[in-house]
């Protein structure tokens, strides 16, 4: 089985070529999981010529060493500059690299304007998207799913990443569809950022089986109080955010040798009304110091469930005055998806997650748990959770409040009408976002 994954925009390609350069590593000396998240390449010899699709045009350059593996993934920008780092990026490895027939790249950037994005950038590159898509399915023997990587913040990553989503679900409704959108600081990175997010975040709840927010603020605190760096970059985000889904995507045993997307995606949001997901990771610490990790099973599950109870991001700096099995989450959970790897991973205990979550007493089977005797990289052992939840309320309300907030004084509309977005959109959105959050209050 196979996994796509779609990077859009400076925030998708920064992170997805990290995020495969980790998952690489993590399969090396591993063939038939290697298969899962890239294809054996055509080796050649001497130099050879490769190119990037635009649209209009392609832009020529030569690449020396052939990598042996290609990634099963399509780079989408509205400009040239992330793709080209994504690539060389990949390249300096001498070990995989991507395929030059998924690349698509525009002329100019989107202006960190969704409409922008959506209408007019979309538009442009919808032929070449497709064809890009085309050829990664069929490199693919069978097809497990496609990830989604973009941002909430741009204009490339929400606009045409939402367009993606939308288009992948008309031409494969049957295939599980998992998009990663990254929520930017909430101090602000971009002036309209919040009507970016809104109207991205109001379709692809729609479009996409499982909705996986990541924020900078979350990440950013990882690394502040767990990383011990002084100065914390956006490569250090993705650093923290990679290992963290690697350690969600890498197969696990029982499986046959993956973990199928859909299985996850059936399980996390089995009603239809619910599809936003929150991801917590254990033990969390620099790359460099994971091989001297020396955990225990019963501490890092005791550790992770209280991460889960408490809504914590970070080992750090969360409350510990409940921390009794007995003690229930204030949080509502759909479900919950367990994953631990390392030596003695398949008889760890799971009676913290099941007797100190609440669930809803619709959910037919609350926790799913799997396992994988292998090690996630270096780290000995690891514990991930995936879970669904009320936790997303607070978050996407003050994501919604901050954006009608403006809208209501019509700040900055007329740069969105300019590009093809209506009132009748915001509307639709500011809609589409309250009902989510209607349908998660519901459960408390």
């Amino acid at each position: 089985m196979s996994l796509i994954m779609i990077q859009v925009g400076q925030c998708g390609n920064q992170l997805g070529s990290c995020l495969l350069s980790q998952l690489f590593t993590d399969c090396k000396g591993r063939n038939d999981v290697t298969n899962v998240f890239f294809t054996l390449a055509d080796v050649g010899t001497g130099m050879r010529p490769s190119h990037v699709a635009t649209g209009h045009r392609h832009l020529h350059r030569h690449q020396a060493r052939p990598a042996r593996w290609k990634a099963r993934c399509c780079l989408v920008d509205t400009e040239p500059k992330a793709v080209e780092r994504a690539e060389l990026m990949a390249n300096t490895s001498g070990e995989w690299t991507y395929d030059e027939r998924c690349k698509v790249v525009g002329r100019r950037g989107a202006g960190n304007n969704w409409a922008h994005g959506y209408h007019q950038d979309s538009a442009r590159l919808s032929d070449d998207i497709k064809q890009a898509i085309r050829y990664a399915v069929e490199a693919c023997d069978r097809l497990a799913g496609f990830i989604v990587l973009m941002s909430l913040a741009g204009g490339t990553g929400s606009g045409v990443g939402t367009f993606t989503c939308e288009l992948l679900r008309e031409l494969y409704p049957s295939t599980a569809l998992l998009c990663v959108p990254i929520s930017p600081y909430s101090a602000g990175e971009v002036i309209v950022q919040n009507y970016n997010a809104l109207l991205s975040l109001s379709r692809i709840v729609s479009s996409c089986d499982g909705v996986l927010m990541a924020t900078n603020d979350a990440l950013h605190k990882i690394c502040q109080q767990r990383m011990a760096l002084d100065k914390i970059s956006l490569s250090n985000l993705n650093d923290v955010l990679s290992c963290q889904l690697a350690s969600m995507l890498l197969p696990c045993c029982g499986r046959h040798s993956v973990c199928s997307l859909s299985d996850m995606c059936r399980h996390l949001t089995s009603h239809p009304d619910f599809r936003l997901l929150q991801l917590y990771a254990v033990p969390q610490m620099a790359r460099a110091h994971h091989e001297y990790s020396s955990h225990s099973w019963p501490g890092l599950t005791r550790l992770l469930a209280q991460m889960v109870r408490a809504d914590s991001p970070s080992e750090d700096g969360m409350s510990w005055s409940s921390t009794s099995a007995a003690t229930v989450s204030s949080h509502v959970h759909v479900a919950s998806l367990l994953i631990s790897r390392g030596k003695g991973s398949s008889g760890i205990e799971t009676k913290a997650f099941e007797e100190s979550l609440s669930y809803c007493k619709w959910t037919p089977r609350p926790l799913l748990m799997w396992s994988d005797e292998q090690p996630c990289g270096m780290l000995h052992k690891s514990c991930t959770a995936i879970t669904n939840s009320t936790a997303c309320i607070q978050p996407v309300q003050a994501l919604c409040e901050k954006a009608w907030s403006m809208y209501t004084t019509q700040a900055y509309v007329h740069q969105y009408t300019k590009h093809g977005c209506t009132d009748e959109d915001f509307l639709c959105a500011f809609s589409n976002v309250e009902q989510v959050l209607a349908n998660y209050k519901q459960l408390l």
